[in-house]
């Protein structure tokens, strides 16, 4: 079972960043998502809730999100952006350090 929830519209997007109390984590990917993204999604999904969209099925959510390069990861607490990273080799482990 992925770790992430897939989201396919703004009111996807919309209602995920509702979400009081826990972080929500949204991964920005092309294509599939890797691997690595599943695993950090399901070592942290008792305090984190995640979703992904592929920006080529989803192509506004670039400039929805202020996202210049992908992979990315945002983290949202209550609706408000926390951290982002972006690119390949992005320093993931900045948001690890929150949701630790």
């Amino acid at each position: 079972m992925a770790a992430h929830t897939k989201l396919h519209s703004k009111a996807d997007f919309d209602k995920a960043l509702e979400t009081k109390g826990r972080y929500v984590l949204i991964h920005a990917h092309s294509g599939s998502v890797n691997p690595k993204a599943e695993e950090f999604a399901a070592k942290y999904k008792n305090n984190c809730d995640a979703y992904s969209v592929d920006v080529e099925e989803e192509p506004k959510v670039k400039e929805y999100f202020g996202i210049s390069e992908v992979p990315a990861a945002l983290l949202y607490m209550d609706g408000k952006q926390v951290e982002k990273v972006e690119g390949k080799g992005a320093g993931i482990e900045v948001i690890e350090k929150l949701l630790s």
